[in-house]
Order: C-alpha cells, then sequence, then structure tokens
C-alpha cells in the first residue's frame, strides 16, 4: 500500500468513511442503532464533512464562495423577517377583535403562534430558492471534487441540465410554501392546530433541506427526481438528521454560513456510507 493510500484511507476514517476493503459486505459501515442513530449520523454530516476539509484544504477553493453568498442571503432574509414579524404582531395586537378578555388573548396568542410558524415557513421558501439559485452551483462544484477524491472518475459523471435542477428548486420551494401556507390555516385551529401545524411544517422543512443536500451525490449520478426521493425516502431518518442540522445553521451568523458549505461534503460522505449498506444488505439477503 502507497503511502498516499494510506494517508487517504486516514482521512476517510477520520471523516467517518468506511474505505474499500476486499470482500465485498467488509466495507459497509455498520449502523448504529435503528432510527435515532440513523438520525444522529444525518445531524453530524456536516461536522463530519468540516473534519474532511480540514485534512484536504484545497477543498475551499471551492467553499469560499458559497459560504459568502450564503452569509449575504441569510443576513438579508433574517431581516425580512424580522421587520416581517414586526408589523404582523403589532397588527395583531392592535386588534380589537382580540381585547376582549381572557379568550381573546388565548386566541391572540395562537394566531401569532401560527404566523410565526408561517413566517419561518416562508423565510425558509424564500431563502431555499435563493440559495439553490446562488450557492447550488459552488455546492456541485465542492460535491464533484470529493466524489473524484473518493475514486469515482470524472467520466462517470454525468450531471443533469441547468434547466431541471432549476425546476427541481422551485418544485422545493413550492413544497416548503405551500406547507408554511397550510400550517398557517392550520393554526386557526385552537389549541390543537398550532402544535399539529408546528410538526408538520418542522417535519417537511427537514425533510427538503436534507434531500437537498443529498441531491449534490444523487444528481452527479444524474437520477431522476423519483429516484432521488425514493433514495430519500428508504433513508428518511438520516435525511431528516442532516436536513435539521442545516435548518439551524441558517440561523447561526457566520459558522452557519461555513457549516452550510461543508455540509456539502458531508452529504458526499453519507451518501457513500449509505450505498455501501445498501450493497451489503443486498449481498445478505
Amino acid at each position: 500500500m502507497t503511502e498516499q493510500r494510506k494517508e487517504e484511507i486516514g482521512e476517510m476514517v477520520a471523516a467517518g468513511v468506511r474505505p474499500p476493503v476486499a470482500g465485498g459486505a467488509g466495507s459497509m459501515v455498520r449502523r448504529r442503532g435503528g432510527f435515532v442513530g440513523d438520525f444522529w449520523e444525518g445531524v453530524v454530516t456536516p461536522w463530519r464533512g468540516f473534519v474532511y476539509m480540514l485534512g484536504k484544504p484545497g477543498l475551499w477553493t471551492f467553499g469560499w464562495a458559497p459560504v459568502l453568498i450564503n452569509l449575504a442571503v441569510t443576513t438579508l432574509t433574517l431581516m425580512g423577517l424580522a421587520v416581517g414579524l414586526y408589523y404582523g404582531i403589532g397588527a395583531i395586537h392592535g386588534s380589537v377583535y382580540f381585547a376582549s378578555g381572557w379568550w381573546g388573548r388565548t386566541q391572540e396568542v395562537l394566531v401569532v403562534m401560527g404566523l410565526v410558524v408561517a413566517a419561518l415557513g416562508m423565510t425558509l421558501a424564500v431563502y431555499f430558492l435563493l440559495a439553490s439559485a446562488l450557492c447550488g452551483y459552488f455546492y456541485g462544484l465542492l460535491a464533484k471534487e470529493v466524489e473524484k477524491q473518493l475514486g469515482m472518475r470524472e467520466e462517470d459523471m454525468k450531471e443533469l441540465p441547468l434547466h431541471y435542477q432549476v425546476f427541481d428548486a422551485l418544485r422545493d420551494f413550492l413544497v416548503i410554501g405551500g406547507t408554511s401556507v397550510g400550517c398557517l390555516l392550520l393554526g386557526c385551529v385552537p389549541v390543537v392546530g398550532s402544535v399539529v401545524g408546528t410538526g408538520i411544517a418542522l417535519y417537511v422543512d427537514c425533510f427538503v433541506f436534507g434531500y437537498d443536500y443529498l441531491d449534490f451525490p444523487l444528481e452527479l449520478r444524474a437520477m431522476k427526481r423519483k429516484e432521488k426521493w425514493a433514495f430519500a425516502r428508504r433513508h428518511r431518518a438520516h435525511t431528516v438528521g442532516l436536513g435539521l442540522t442545516v435548518l439551524v445553521f441558517n440561523f447561526v451568523p457566520i459558522l452557519g454560513s461555513v457549516m452550510l458549505t461543508t455540509a456539502a461534503t458531508g452529504a458526499v460522505l453519507l451518501h457513500r456510507k449509505l450505498v455501501e449498506r445498501e450493497e451489503a444488505e443486498r449481498k445478505r439477503g
């Protein structure tokens, strides 16, 4: 084994990726224990991407542009969210309809909760559309470079046309936006509506954000949307866990922009791990 190969294997192990081992099933990364373990693997994916990129400083050549763009997009969308909530909550609080006793105040709180959920959802939808349009290209370049380092040949990479990628981004934007509007309407149902609406909105947002990052290695294999969604559903816990971390880092200044970039690298590593598991399970089955 050459020194370069030893170094590559050491970096893959440090990033949580089991290097290929002769004998097929031996290369599988072991499961950590059901849904919770899979969910946690998704949650820590951006960190594993960060560790991998520390060992490969050249990857930051592809990473700095989306970090800066993401920081600008995040700042603008959060400012829009703050202004919208300020005026929206002010209008609700000043309404005569909610001024009649404890029941009116209770309704006011519930309506405000629904407004916050809907505003967050719409903010995420707008962010998603802008980030996909402005950062997606650079994330794709980063993912491609990581795949090459992990052994995928460039001639095997088959990217989908640009119009297909734009259509995917618009469709995901409509999913998040539509869910937010639905949850806003659901929030009109006293007590239960706000709780259920918040849960639905959180799940949908996390799944779509996780899918959006897993889409980078899947897209390099020219998988159609139906196939990509099937892969994400098969690995629902990983997808939601990754999406939750991405969702949280969208609201973390500076560090969040860095980790959202390393999440693209981590998604490639996670995809490799999941594919190894599927192949090993098929051989055993």
